[in-house]
């Protein structure tokens, strides 16, 4: 869960650090929601020790992704604006319990990839294959592929055995069938 509390009162950010580090949350603390930039967050507390109070609610809502905004104060002309209210002076139950709340996310399980590889996948789906998929012959080699190389792949691929050791290069070409051939330029005059 990501959640962001913004205040200018230390009692209100060390009472909710209290409490929101228990639960093992992922949390910020600021003065101003304009400190933020564009993020999304689960839980926004906004404190009425914040200046210009209808400024910060209008900054987070066209500027910041969010799921439940939630004001710490008494100012009854705020409450109408957002999804929740804690009126001060406030218990760390309180925040607790609108913690509890909230919807928990649901981890993936399938029987064929966990969730570490499904975001693997969706990370190189997201990204250009020509820059993320460099072409590495001695993994080729190890899969056992075939290579048909010319020119500067050949070369490049020369260059990465020649750091490999004896055994590693054995190991590496055992079973398998090694072709080279070289052709000299003639010069000129000959």
């Amino acid at each position: 869960m990501n959640i962001i509390v913004i205040s200018r009162s230390a009692v209100v950010k060390e009472l909710l650090k209290l409490t929101l580090n228990k639960e093992n949350l992922s949390t910020q603390y600021t003065d101003s929601s304009k400190n933020i930039g564009n993020s999304s967050y689960d839980f926004i507390f906004l404190d009425d020790s914040v200046i210009n109070l209808d400024m910060e609610l209008e900054y987070i809502n066209s500027n910041l992704s969010k799921g439940k905004l939630i004001f710490i104060g008494n100012n009854k002309q705020i409450l109408s604006k957002v999804d929740k209210a804690v009126k001060k002076p406030f218990l760390p139950r309180d925040i607790e319990s609108i913690i509890k709340e909230a919807p928990k996310k649901k981890e993936i399980k399938t029987n064929i990839l966990d969730p570490q590889e499904i975001a693997k996948i969706k990370e190189l789906m997201e990204c250009d294959i020509s820059d993320s998929m460099e072409l590495n012959y001695i993994d080729l080699l190890e899969d056992r592929q075939d290579l048909n190389l010319k020119k500067k792949d050949a070369k490049e691929l020369l260059y990465d055995l020649s750091t490999l050791s004896k055994k590693e290069i054995k190991k590496l070409l055992k079973g398998a069938k090694v072709s080279i051939k070289i052709n000299f330029k003639r010069k000129d005059n000959e």
